[in-house]
């Protein structure tokens, strides 16, 4: 070789090693004994090293060991036999990518081989940051409470955060907005959205959707403009499911309603009052001149003496019609609770005057149970015969729902151990476990029209009584309400009480 044809090739090689150091790698080479021939590149500052520093060092030297089965030796031995290896390299606490290529002669003959690393430590840590941050977002998406959805311009679901129990991911998002709410409220849902495309601004709309049981669920969606690399329209879907709110709003509607409806009730019971207080005068006048015309017929006993059996008895029912007024007007009087000793078969019999013209419009038999001896208690007659005939007229509801059966009601008084027993037993369809258990509940009702607020005032009433009040259903069909009052002694049977607390109507 020419002396000139030498200078060239070392003014190429200089250039060569004066760009390699230049890139920021780290370039060795290493012949068939695993001896660095070459170590160039930017990279090798980090290391602590200088370009050619490592050039006659033994791999095994240079990564301190002996072992032919570490990793990297066992990539390069791969290397020298032809194969070109990628691998990971954690090496001073950096972490490097690395490629290492079978290192040839013109002739092809593998005399070593080349390596490259980069740095790519900085990279690493940015990328697992940004896989802990999607993770913990998708942590978030996955248990929030609401639906999350991202859907494109026509209403396809390109995104869900999770699905219900009754339905497949690959089915959801194959699927559009359409397929999951009623008609009407899809032809908004469509109109909104390409509204808000045009002005770039969210809105809000409900909707009823089915739930995991087929349930009708309310859910009130909040739809915004969702930003995208591709630039395309599309849009961000949060469903939050507010059933239980719509409900307790519904609910809590309904309760006031009822309210008011008491509150009219009440008024009315004023009324009753009052009217029946003008009433009992005429009846009053009518039953004394009845008895003015028996007297005057007694003196002529040739006039018809059936003449005087009708006068009589205009003045029997002139009596009975004053005393079931004076019943009722007691009966819709607010005040104090005032007891009196009483034979309970007299007050129930006075309960039962009062309800007996509605149980024949709704051709319902009662029978009357009475014990021959007498059961005395210290009630308040009015609320006891108010508790009585809510019962009493529950039971007759009961036998609307069976129309076909026997439309019986019996009313028994006995006594058990120190306590006087009114069991009122239909021929309805029983209550229904469920219905028992929340049947004492103020507010709940089975009816349509019923406030829920009857047995809950009855339970209340014989509770100031120190009673009680049970249901339950009988053996043979049918309920069976069960009151139960304390007896009273003998020696305490003298006189009568109040008690202070407000009388209950319902």
């Amino acid at each position: 070789m020419s002396l000139e044809r030498s200078v060239d090739c070392f003014m190429q090689e200089a250039e060569l090693r004066l760009m390699l150091r230049q890139l920021p790698v780290v370039l060795w080479a290493v012949d068939l004994n695993l001896t660095f021939t070459l170590s160039e590149g930017r990279g090798l500052s980090q290391l602590g090293l200088t370009p050619g520093q490592v050039v006659g060092m033994s791999l095994f030297e240079f990564h301190q060991t002996t072992d032919p089965n570490v990793p990297v030796i066992v990539h390069h031995r791969q290397a020298i036999a032809g194969e070109t290896v990628d691998f990971e390299f954690v090496w001073q606490g950096r972490e490097y990518q690395v490629r290492l290529e079978p290192r040839s002669t013109e002739a092809g003959e593998i005399v070593g081989c080349w390596g490259c690393a980069l740095d790519v430590t900085d990279r690493v840590t940015v990328e697992r940051r940004l896989s802990r941050s999607e993770s913990q977002l998708r942590a978030i998406a996955e248990n929030a409470p609401a639906f999350i959805l991202v859907v494109d311009q026509a209403g396809r679901i390109l995104y869900i955060n999770r699905v219900q129990s009754n339905r497949q991911r690959e089915e959801v998002l194959n699927a559009t907005i359409n397929d999951f709410i009623p008609q009407n409220s899809a032809s908004d849902f469509h109109a909104k959205l390409s509204q808000m495309f045009v002005d770039n601004l969210p809105f809000v709309m409900e909707s009823i959707s089915e739930g995991p049981i087929g349930e009708q669920r309310t859910y009130q969606a909040r739809i915004a403009p969702f930003p995208n690399e591709d630039g395309l329209p599309r849009a961000l879907v949060i469903a939050t499911d507010i059933t239980k709110t719509r409900q307790a709003e519904n609910t809590i509607a309904d309760q006031q309603a009822k309210l008011l409806h008491v509150a009219r009730l009440s008024t009315m019971g004023q009324m009753v009052a009052a009217i029946s207080h003008e009433i009992t005068q005429p009846l009053a006048a009518i039953s004394n001149l009845a008895a003015a015309c028996s007297f005057v017929l007694s003196q002529d006993p040739s006039l018809d003496p059936r003449l005087k059996k009708y006068v009589n008895s205009i003045a029997e029912q002139a009596e009975r019609a004053g005393s079931i007024l004076s019943g009722m007007r007691q009966f819709a009087k607010r005040g104090e609770s005032k007891r009196s000793n009483g034979d309970l078969a007299d007050i129930v019999n006075s309960g039962v005057s009062l309800i007996r013209a509605e149980l024949r419009s709704r051709r319902v038999a009662l029978h009357m149970e009475l014990p021959a001896d007498s059961l005395r208690v210290s009630v308040d007659a009015v609320q006891i015969q108010q508790v009585l005939i809510n019962i009493i007229k529950n039971a007759c509801d009961a036998l609307d729902l069976v129309p076909n059966a026997p439309r019986t009601i019996r009313v028994e008084c006995t006594r058990s151990e120190s306590k006087a027993i009114i069991c009122v037993v239909d021929s309805g369809p029983g209550l229904d476990e469920n219905v028992l258990k929340h049947l004492f509940s103020p507010f709940y009702t089975t009816k349509p029209d019923g406030m829920g607020l009857g047995l809950s005032i009855c339970l209340d009433i014989l509770a100031a009584h120190q009673g009680t009040l049970e249901a339950r259903n009988n053996p043979d069909g049918g309920a069976c309400f069960r009151i139960g009052l304390p007896i009273i002694d003998a020696s305490n049977d003298a006189g009568s009480g109040e008690c202070g607390a407000d009388h209950l109507s319902d």
